[in-house]
Formats: structure tokens, C-alpha cells, sequence
């Protein structure tokens, strides 16, 4: 008779992502940055992006990341809190800047205009030894986007390990 092998530490997590929370700043109704005066302040990023979908289809989820604590990362992770993503693994840190990402929607034929801002953030900062890796013995899946990898050495560290 075969025993299903337990496993040692139980999995509470469905997935955990790991990567850049942007500050996201987009033009209202279709208009275009260079001549609009008002701008829509909202939460982005790939991974963002997907763990608060994945949060809404009712699975467990967490996200790791370093941001710069001051009103715009707490405003972000906030913005997480409140589509139910466990957060506890962000770093809040006083060095680096919050990456920014502009959108203009356009209207056909004008495509979308999206304009990163990423020098200087804050997750270009973190270190493998930082992270919280209980999260990942907790996690069934680990998600995140080659963007992630391709911002800088410290970040591609993180996610080899």
C-alpha cells in the first residue's frame, strides 16, 4: 500500500511574487501627457499587476519587494493590502525613489504611451540576504517577470536564489 508523502511545512501560500511596485501616473480620457494637467495616481508593475488579479480569483498570495518608505510606498503597499495580497514581505527602506511609469491610453489610430522612470529605485537596492524566504517555503508557486531580472545584478541575485 502506498502513504501520500507529507509534506513538512504546510503550504498557506498560492503564489508569491517578487518585483518592482510603480507609482503609476496616468492621463483621464484618453488625453496625452504633453498637454494634460491632471494625472490619475495608481499601483503597477507586472508582478503587482498579477498577484492582485490572482488575489481576486480567491487564491492566497504575497509579495516581496523593497520600497521607499515614505506617502507614495506606503500609498502602493496600502493599495496591495486592500486586494487582500499579504505584504509582509516588502522592505520599507529611506534609500532609492519610488519608480514611476506615465501612461497616455490613445485613441486609434494613437497607440498607448507608457514612459518608465525606474533610475535610482529603491528595489535596484536589494540584497538575497534581506528577503524574507519563509514566504517561499510557504508558497505553492513563485511568479515573476523577466523585467524583474533585467533591472539590475541585485535583483537577478534575488531571484537566482
Amino acid at each position: 500500500m502506498f502513504t501520500k508523502r507529507r509534506d513538512p511545512v504546510k503550504k498557506s501560500i498560492d503564489v508569491v511574487t517578487m518585483g518592482e511596485l510603480l507609482y503609476v501616473l496616468r492621463v483621464p480620457h484618453c488625453g496625452t501627457l504633453e498637454r494634460s494637467r491632471t494625472l490619475e495616481c495608481l499601483c503597477g508593475g507586472a508582478e503587482g499587476n498579477v498577484v492582485v488579479g490572482l488575489s481576486r480569483l480567491g487564491l492566497k498570495t504575497a509579495y516581496m519587494s523593497k520600497v521607499l518608505d515614505n506617502f507614495i510606498g506606503r500609498t502602493l503597499v496600502d493599495d496591495l493590502r486592500s486586494h487582500w495580497v499579504d505584504t509582509q514581505g516588502i522592505l520599507f527602506c529611506r534609500e532609492g525613489r519610488m519608480g514611476i511609469l506615465f501612461i497616455e491610453l490613445g485613441t486609434p489610430p494613437r497607440p498607448n504611451l507608457n514612459v518608465y522612470d525606474r533610475e535610482g529605485a529603491s528595489i535596484l537596492c536589494l540584497l538575497p540576504d534581506e528577503c524574507d524566504w519563509n514566504l517561499f517555503r510557504l508558497a505553492r508557486h513563485f511568479y515573476f517577470s523577466g523585467i524583474t531580472a533585467a533591472l539590475n545584478e541585485n535583483c537577478r541575485r534575488v531571484l537566482e536564489r
